[in-house]
């Protein structure tokens, strides 16, 4: 609103200048200024897989107990909640095409707003991490504290929680893939619980969690293993 009151008081005060000519100058850009988008456009990598989905179905938490009143709701409501990451797969795992038919009651969430450092233990040589940062992230963090991801895939784009639960990988006989780094994690299931799950406990849970598509529920925090730099 404030520079809104700027352009027309310029135009008011600008000696010789027509009200219509400075009008037309600046309508393009008032109108882009008030449009609000309607979609959200969801590309994968190689841009063979797009979709339009209304904004109204895309949810960006930016806390665990956000993550847990999505889920809630969207189960209220008899709905189902898929979650997705930096889009990279070329696999339709996280492909909302049922999302962009907002009748069938689908919800999309991202943790992108949800991807900060929490802790680092240098002691047991561990990080805590939200699950929505990305892994170039991640590593220029790790780097500033000396330390480093034992192993990558061949890119950094993915966030944390994509890359692992889709099972990436590095190469060598004697690297295992990147959800072997795991001690912990969070999870919030599909009750809108968050259950902590580790090889000591709900055990069970942990396994199937490190590389679980998405079926388990939503991670939203893992705990990783790292080495010194």
């Amino acid at each position: 609103m404030e520079f809104l009151t700027t352009i027309f008081a310029f135009i008011k005060s600008a000696p010789g200048l027509s009200t219509g000519i400075a009008l037309v100058a600046v309508l393009p850009f008032l109108c882009r200024c008030s449009s609000k988008e309607t979609s959200f456009k969801w590309r994968n990598w190689e841009r063979r897989l797009c979709h339009d989905v209304p904004i109204s179905r895309v949810c960006f938490p930016t806390s665990v107990e956000e993550v847990c009143a999505i889920i809630k709701d969207a189960r209220a409501a008899g709905e189902r909640v898929k979650a997705f990451g930096a889009m990279h797969s070329w696999a339709d795992v996280a492909e909302p095409r049922l999302c962009s038919r907002p009748h069938l009651g689908w919800r999309l969430v991202s943790l992108d707003r949800y991807a900060a450092l929490l802790e680092v233990n240098t002691a047991e040589m561990c990080v805590r991490v939200q699950a929505g940062m990305r892994l170039q992230t991640l590593h220029d963090t790790l780097d500033q504290h000396g330390l480093a991801m034992a192993i990558n895939g061949s890119i950094s784009e993915q966030s944390i929680a994509g890359a692992l639960a889709t099972g990436t990988h590095g190469t060598g006989l004697r690297h295992q893939i990147l959800a072997s780094h795991v001690r912990a994690l969070k999870i919030v299931n599909g009750l809108g619980n968050v259950l902590s799950a580790s090889p000591t406990e709900n055990a069970d849970v942990f396994q199937a969690a490190l590389v679980g598509l998405g079926a388990l529920g939503i991670v939203v925090e893992y705990t990783l293993l790292v080495v010194r730099a």
